[in-house]
């Protein structure tokens, strides 16, 4: 690439380290319009992209940098990355064990391959890549914490009031995408019978009136209401 071309990709780099992607998208796109197909300029877009949380739409342009550099690790290493969060895992273990077999000493490589050894159950293998992603980058690859299965369902035990009426959740309606990874958890609001039953003292009126106002406190906290907003709705 020119000087100006030069210029120009330490512009969008600085667009991406002020937080910016729409930005270093914006630029990286015009440039590839201006300057032609680049396998850099493509790589910065698929970065821009991935930080704006669409990695379906990364992937074409990490595939492109790929193309253009297959022997360069950080692309074929963010691409299996994006194909990760896109969940094509099959195409991102494939690229993941590329590019930490073309360089051993790539540590987000490593990171990245252990991801998708994981997906597939190979987990002394995965722990393997990363120790070696700690031991290359101890300071942005650290060691993980492991839990027998024992410490870990006591840690996750939840502790909910026995006499609780309704639970919802998941993710709330405004917190969710519909595609891809950050779909979030799938909704689902539980009724506690016998406690509401037990709380509407033996009418049947009222029982009948607490199911739906239960239901309608804990349906208003899948579209994203707080217990103080509730408050203003009388669901409270």
């Amino acid at each position: 690439m020119s000087d100006a071309d030069d210029r120009l990709v330490e512009e969008i780099y600085d667009a991406l380290d002020r937080g910016e992607p729409e930005e270093a998208l914006l630029r990286a796109r015009t440039a590839l319009r201006d300057v032609g197909e680049d396998p850099v300029l493509r790589f910065l877009s698929g970065v821009a992209l991935m930080e704006m949380d669409r990695p379906a739409e990364a992937v074409p342009d990490f595939e492109k940098a790929v193309e253009g550099d297959p022997d360069d690790p950080e692309f074929r290493t963010n691409l299996a990355m994006a194909q990760f969060h896109a969940l094509e895992f099959e195409d991102a273990a494939e690229n993941a064990r590329l590019a930490a077999e073309a360089d051993p000493g790539y540590p987000d490589a490593q990171f990245v391959r252990a991801l998708t050894l994981e997906r597939e159950g190979k987990y002394d293998e995965a722990d393997q890549c990363l120790r070696n992603a700690h031991r290359l980058d101890p300071e942005n690859h650290p060691r993980p914490r492991r839990f027998t299965r024992v410490q870990f369902e006591e840690e996750v035990r939840p502790a909910l009031d026995p006499e609780l009426l309704g639970l919802f959740t998941g993710t709330a309606l405004p917190d969710r995408r519909f595609d891809g990874p950050t779909a979030g958890d799938p909704p689902r609001i539980l009724l506690f019978q016998r406690n509401l039953e037990r709380y509407s003292g033996g009418n049947e009126d009222n029982l009948v009136d607490e199911v739906r106002r239960t239901l309608y406190h804990e349906l208003a906290h899948y579209l994203g209401f707080d217990e103080e907003q509730m408050a203003g709705l009388d669901l409270d």
